[in-house]
């Protein structure tokens, strides 16, 4: 809409989007009377996410600020975006408890935009295969050895790909400089949803890992339009001084009903 296309756009990264659901699929074994017997059936429910293994308090505690952030992004005046390829991912990724109460991002409308490059121009498979993070990082790793000389030389190639794609190949050399800042490229995907970022003009990219954001706030030789920040960077910015309580932090088993309107 008119009104949308003014509003602050905030990039989600996949880390935050894989957080968002804190529920996941479980159940529990209950004996009920069949007739004269006893029969032993399995109860479908949920249960509360695990910790990762290695989860800091600090990460934990930014988890936390997402329900304030969803609240936010009813009221205040910014749009919450994904990069389809981030979709992609969060979409294999989150379970069947998407849409629940104990998705965080429930109701709350999240921009699906275009990736700076397509990499389905690029690379094909079956879903796994597609989706898969090395995949994704070597994408990085061709894009990294090619300029915009490399697609011009090959008019035919280009024939492929759409104009927003090709009017960011010409700046490839942009999505160089972020990935040559990051110290692994592990962090190189995450690099590449800070480019679509950017060529749609998003002013925060919100991430929960800590060091991929301080690596490129740190590195004073690169430019930031769009912020790599923590949650609570958003929060401070735009007021959220009470603290939305997390949708679910019980810790046994979760009837289905409860979780689902």
């Amino acid at each position: 809409s008119l009104c949308s296309w003014w509003l602050m756009r905030i990039f989600l990264d996949r880390n935050v989007m894989s957080e968002s659901v804190r529920i996941i699929p479980s159940s529990i074994s209950q004996t009920v009377e069949w007739g004269d017997n006893r029969v032993e059936v399995k109860i479908a429910g949920w249960k509360c996410k695990p910790k990762r293994q290695g989860d800091s308090a600090w990460r934990y505690s930014e988890i936390c600020k997402l329900p304030t952030l969803a609240k936010l992004a009813r009221t205040a005046n910014f749009d919450l975006c994904i990069s389809n390829e981030t979709h992609f991912e969060s979409f294999l990724a989150r379970s069947d408890a998407v849409g629940t109460r104990g998705d965080i991002f429930a109701g709350v409308a999240i921009q699906k935009l275009e990736d700076a490059v397509d990499r389905s121009s690029f690379q094909q498979g079956n879903t796994d295969s597609v989706s898969s993070r090395q995949n994704v990082i070597e994408f990085c790793r061709l894009l990294r050895q090619c300029s915009w000389e490399t697609f011009e030389r090959e008019p035919s190639l280009c024939g492929h790909f759409s104009q927003f794609t090709l009017e960011n190949l010409k700046s490839i050399s942009r999505f160089h400089q972020i990935i040559d800042s990051l110290p692994h490229e592990r962090h190189w995907p995450d690099g590449l949803q800070l480019w679509s970022a950017e060529v749609h003009g998003a002013e925060y990219f919100v991430s929960l890992d800590k060091r991929f954001i301080n690596q490129l706030r740190n590195t004073p030789k690169i430019d930031l339009p769009c912020l790599p920040v923590l949650p609570s960077k958003v929060i401070e910015r735009f007021g959220g001084s009470n603290i939305e309580p997390m949708p679910v932090e019980d810790s046994g088993f979760i009837d289905f009903g409860k979780m689902v309107d």
